[in-house]
């Protein structure tokens, strides 16, 4: 994972992508086989649903004092034991990789979150430029598979700017974050 994210020089995976022959475009996305590429989605998948597990079975105190925990359910279990190499993928699982292309979210990092106002139970996390998006449940839209990093067929990996979804998740941190002690 580390060699395909944004060092402060480079961003290997999105420099990869540029220069590959996208499957599908449109004016804000583009859509990669990663396998295509030279990059080994199973493994992007299982740091996303590594850290996203840990959240699920942990109470993280967060940098700013707040508490970082994010249930994921019946998923808890199948995750776990994917995790361990107990069983395949679990089904009605679905993860999603975009390599950001704003500065913004090239630069930074945040925890794993809930996305809140959508149809499906997910949750995302940002890491130097590489967002990504798990999604559970047995509602997760055909149109959303199609672009989980391990089930579809392509195996796919986006290309896009999530400046707004990484705007909307620091401004949430903003809202919620306190001062540290050490600080007053």
């Amino acid at each position: 994972m580390m060699t395909l994210v944004n060092n402060g020089t480079d961003f290997p995976l999105l420099e990869r992508l540029n220069v590959a022959v996208p499957l599908q475009e449109t004016s804000a996305l583009a859509m990669y086989s990663g396998p295509q590429i030279g990059i080994h989605v199973q493994q992007l998948a299982y740091f996303a649903l590594s850290v996203f597990w840990r959240a699920s079975v942990y109470r993280w105190r967060g940098p700013h004092g707040g508490i970082i925990w994010h249930s994921l359910g019946a998923f808890e279990e199948p995750i776990r034991r994917y995790l361990l190499g107990e069983a395949g993928f679990p089904a009605d699982v679905i993860v999603s990789v975009t390599a950001c292309t704003d500065r913004g979210s090239q630069g930074s990092f945040y925890t794993p979150c809930e996305i809140r106002g959508h149809a499906v139970t997910g949750f995302g996390m940002l890491a130097r430029g590489i967002h990504f998006r798990v999604f559970v449940g047995p509602d997760i839209p055909e149109q959303m598979r199609r672009v989980c990093c391990i089930t579809s067929g392509r195996q796919a990996i986006l290309r896009g700017s999530c400046h707004r979804i990484s705007v909307h998740a620091f401004a949430h941190l903003h809202e919620t974050s306190r001062p540290s002690r050490a600080l007053r």
